[in-house]
């Protein structure tokens, strides 16, 4: 469920392993994307790495990141099914007492996945194939940077140009059959 929840999204594994249940609007559709889970190393008081990791909630990594992303039916039942696995919890996507997962152990089990069925990447590869998909069925730079939380169009641009511009030349060949 959290890698069908990530490909409909398109949101960063931090934000997946930081999402709580009320970020979810269930009336309205839509998931709000505010902040994003860390682990990182214990310091002792001189600052010094010391035994242990802590997880850290912090916000998105930029101000654009907190966003509002509409849902479809997959990421809502997908949502739905992450819910109802530990009701008591205030996470979505968590442990069997209920508290978030760490993003290292969500990036480990879709290694595992995707290796096994013979491909290569990352959790990073679901939101590259929800932007892909966008852009294959129309939908402007604009929408696309805003729905994956881009500080700017011009990144959303340099990312996904080749795309882009393969559509430009599709919609340029349109021409010879209008005229």
């Amino acid at each position: 469920e959290v890698f069908v929840l990530m490909l409909n999204t398109g949101i960063r594994v931090g934000e997946v392993t930081g999402l709580k249940k009320s970020d979810w609007d269930q009336k309205n559709k839509t998931l709000h994307i505010q902040r994003n889970a860390q682990l990182v190393r214990n310091r002792d008081d001189d600052g010094n790495v010391a035994e242990g990791r802590q997880l850290i909630l912090s916000s998105t990594k930029t101000y654009s990141g907190d966003r509002v992303i509409p849902l479809n039916k997959a990421a809502t039942i997908a949502l739905h099914e992450l819910c109802a696995a530990h009701p008591e919890s205030e996470f979505v996507v968590c442990n069997k007492d209920g508290q978030n997962v760490p993003a290292a152990k969500i990036e480990k089990a879709f290694g595992r996945l995707v290796k096994r069925v013979g491909f290569d990447g990352t959790t990073h590869s679901l939101r590259h194939t929800f932007a892909s998909t966008l852009f294959a069925n129309g939908i402007d730079v604009k929408t696309v940077s805003q729905l994956l939380g881009h500080a700017s169009i011009q990144i959303t641009l340099n990312t996904y140009i080749h795309l882009i511009n393969k559509a430009d030349h599709e919609a340029v060949t349109k021409l010879d059959e209008i005229f």
